[in-house]
């Protein structure tokens, strides 16, 4: 049994692990709250995952199937069995990835990633209505122009020079942007993007890191622990509000 614990020597969470003779793998993960994960997957991929409160009742459950090239499809469902969400990721043979997700209400999330490094994110309603759009485009330097418009047609555009894989778009309850996070190959989070294009984030080394956006819009980062970066002050204009 695997037992992983925080600094202080707190349990997080345990892990057992079993292989069978077919080579199907079987995984039970406790966390300190009680919350269990069932994991069953033969060597495929294919398999499911249960998870479950305290008491063994069902929480959510996750099935997975991996077709003859790889392709790979995730139907979330909640405790009564109703999907709430199916995943279908792909890759053709020049090395894209897209990933199609549709939610319960049938809106479709469409994030295509290219082998460059150039990512597309489309956000559409049931009847195919665009709601969001994300471009992500990369330049031989490492920097970075990301491109967002929203359902009214408005565009706001801005760069970083941020060493970032993926990009992942965090909303409220009611679909309006409330943050962007920037990560590394790892998933590690290396810039957070908020409502404005303030970012305040933390490093690697957990240092306070504040950033704004200069004329050019383009991101200026610092680890001075006072209200002015970089020449910028709290009071960053927020060009973002329309992202609603």
């Amino acid at each position: 049994m695997e037992v992983v614990k925080d600094k202080n020597g707190n349990i997080l969470h345990t892990v057992k692990r079993s292989i069978d003779s077919d080579g199907n793998i079987m995984e039970i993960k406790t966390d300190k709250d009680g919350t269990i994960t069932e994991i069953k997957k033969d060597k495929d991929g294919n398999g499911t995952e249960v998870i479950k409160d305290k008491n063994g009742n069902i929480i959510k459950t996750v099935k997975v199937n991996v077709d003859e090239n790889g392709h790979t499809t995730k139907v979330k469902m909640d405790k009564d069995g109703n999907i709430i969400e199916t995943v279908k990721i792909t890759t053709d043979e020049s090395g894209t990835i897209t990933k199609l997700k549709t939610d319960k209400n049938g809106n479709v999330t469409e994030h295509i990633k290219e082998l460059n490094g150039n990512i597309t994110e489309t956000i559409t309603d049931k009847n195919g209505n665009i709601i969001e759009k994300t471009l992500i485009e990369l330049d031989n330097n490492g920097n970075s122009l990301i491109t967002f418009t929203n359902k009214e047609g408005i565009t706001k555009q801005f760069k970083t020079n941020s060493d970032f894989h993926d990009v992942e778009v965090i909303k409220d309850e009611n679909g309006n942007v409330k943050h962007i996070l920037l990560k590394d190959k790892n998933g590690n989070v290396i810039e957070k993007l908020v409502k404005g294009y303030f970012l305040d984030v933390t490093d690697y080394s957990n240092k306070d890191v504040k950033s704004a956006v200069d004329n050019n819009n383009t991101i200026k980062s610092s680890q001075e622990n006072n209200n002015n970066i970089d020449g910028f002050n709290e009071e960053v204009p927020k060009t973002g509000d329309n992202f609603n």
